[in-house]
């Protein structure tokens, strides 16, 4: 499921969702990220009219009661694809305790054409980025 924080609040696009427990090898992480993307390609239509149904599905699997519960404990990695380089940003996110802010200077850009493995481990050194880490 993708997922957009900003000021109005958690806005989902899509209705993939694919929950696995940890550990996820980062082949498996990476095979995720790729199947989240191309579920969110259409999008949903906007104001989308299941929104509450669907931002109940990401909190339960967040297991949360609240957005604001979610946001205080949750790291971000926003991944974009380029159709047009082809390119894979990852950009981290910090939670400000209401939302997510993107870090400056961090972003890593990655040939579309890696492998599962290598995506998969470079949303981990995003997600380290995210947690405060290096």
């Amino acid at each position: 499921m993708a997922a957009n924080w900003d000021s109005g609040g958690l806005f989902l696009q899509g209705d993939w969702v694919e929950a696995k427990n940890e550990p996820v090898s980062d082949k498996e992480l990476g095979r995720l990220v790729r199947s989240a993307l191309a579920a969110c390609r259409d999008g949903v239509p906007y104001p989308d009219p299941d929104l509450k149904r669907r931002r109940g599905v990401l909190l339960k699997i967040a297991g949360v009661r609240s957005e604001s519960q979610f946001a205080r404990g949750t790291h971000e990695v926003s991944v974009r694809w380029n159709d047009a380089e082809p390119v894979m940003t990852l950009e981290p996110y910090r939670s400000d305790g209401r939302g997510f802010v993107g870090i400056r200077g961090h972003e890593i850009t990655l040939d579309a054409a890696a492998s599962d493995a290598v995506l998969g481990a470079t949303i981990r050194r995003a997600l380290a980025i995210a947690a405060g880490g290096a």
